[in-house]
């Protein structure tokens, strides 16, 4: 498959991201809000969450919230 297939297959998908703003490189966080919501249900503290969530994913903690706050956002 070259890319041209690949944008003619998917395209639907690539639109609905391009509109919501949905960088493809977040597939690397896929599992993180998942990852997030169990730690709180647990008891964690914010703190240690976001710590933990840091080293398991390798980015800052400003990265996470911005990651969180967008894998939390409704799509049209």
């Amino acid at each position: 498959m070259n890319t041209n297939e690949f944008i003619k297959q998917y395209k639907p998908i690539l639109q609905a991201m391009f509109r919501n703003g949905i960088n493809p490189s977040w597939v690397s966080y896929e599992g993180l809000l998942d990852d997030y919501e169990r730690l709180k249900a647990e008891g964690h503290s914010q703190k240690s969450i976001i710590s933990y969530l840091c080293s398991q994913y390798f980015v800052s903690k400003a990265q996470i919230y911005r990651v969180l706050a967008k894998l939390k956002q409704d799509i049209c």
